[in-house]
C-alpha cells in the first residue's frame, strides 16, 4: 500500500500510546483500499457493514435523518478511525450514513482482523481504547461548540479545523452547526468584516 508510513503516522494521532510500526504493518497486511467519489456513501444508514476504517485522504461526513431533515454528526479527517458501532458492537444496522464530501479514500480492516488484533496485543487494545476515549471527547467537544452562540461556534470550528471549512458545503455546514445557510451566510460576513478591522 503506497504512503503507508504516512497514514501510520495520521493514525497514531488518534491516541496517546504509540504502537510499533511492525504492528500497523500486520494490521494492514489484510487491509483494502477504498475510493469513494463526491457524495458516495461508504456505509448507508440501514445497511449493514461492521468493518472498520481509517480515512486516508479526503473528508467523510456522518449524518443522520431527524425526522424528515438530513443533520450531519461530523466529519472524518485523514487519520480518523471510523466505525459504524451499531454494527460493529451490536451487529446491527447502522444509524449513520457515512459518505464522502470529496474525492476520498478509505482503508477497510475486516472486523474479525481488527477484533484479532485486539485480542492478540495488549498494546494495540490499548490504542483502541485511548482512539475511542478520544471519539467521545471530540463529540463531548462537538456538544461544548454547539451549545454556543452560532458566531462563535463557526470561530471556533475555523480555528480548530480550517479544513472543514474549506472542503464541507455551506448546506453542511450548517448542518453540522445546527442553523440556516443564510444564517451560516451572514455570521460568515460579520466575521469577515470583523477580520478586516
Amino acid at each position: 500500500m503506497r504512503n503507508l508510513d504516512k497514514l501510520i503516522d495520521l493514525i497514531s494521532d488518534e491516541a496517546k500510546i504509540r504502537l510499533p510500526r511492525e504492528m500497523w504493518q500486520e494490521l494492514f497486511f489484510y487491509a483494502s483500499v477504498r475510493s469513494l467519489k463526491r457524495r458516495e456513501a461508504l456505509i448507508d444508514a440501514g445497511e449493514y457493514d461492521p468493518d472498520v476504517y481509517f480515512v486516508a485522504s479526503g473528508l467523510i461526513r456522518g449524518t443522520f435523518m431527524d425526522k424528515t431533515s438530513e443533520r450531519t454528526a461530523g466529519f472524518a479527517l485523514p487519520g480518523t478511525l471510523l466505525i459504524s458501532f451499531h454494527c460493529f458492537y451490536e451487529q446491527d444496522a447502522s444509524y449513520y450514513r457515512f459518505e464522502a464530501c470529496v474525492p476520498s479514500k478509505v482503508v477497510r480492516i475486516p472486523s474479525a482482523v481488527f477484533r484479532m488484533m485486539t485480542e492478540k496485543y495488549h498494546q494495540f487494545a490499548l490504542w483502541v481504547m485511548e482512539a475511542n476515549q478520544n471519539q467521545l471527547y471530540h463529540a463531548e467537544l462537538k456538544n461544548r461548540l454547539i451549545s454556543g452562540d452560532a458566531k462563535e461556534r463557526l470561530r471556533q470550528l475555523i480555528e480548530g479545523w480550517p479544513e472543514i471549512i474549506l472542503k464541507v458545503s455551506s448546506k453542511h455546514l450548517a448542518s453540522y452547526l445546527g442553523i440556516t445557510e443564510v444564517h451560516l451566510s451572514r455570521i460568515k460576513s460579520e466575521i469577515l468584516k470583523e477580520g478586516k478591522k
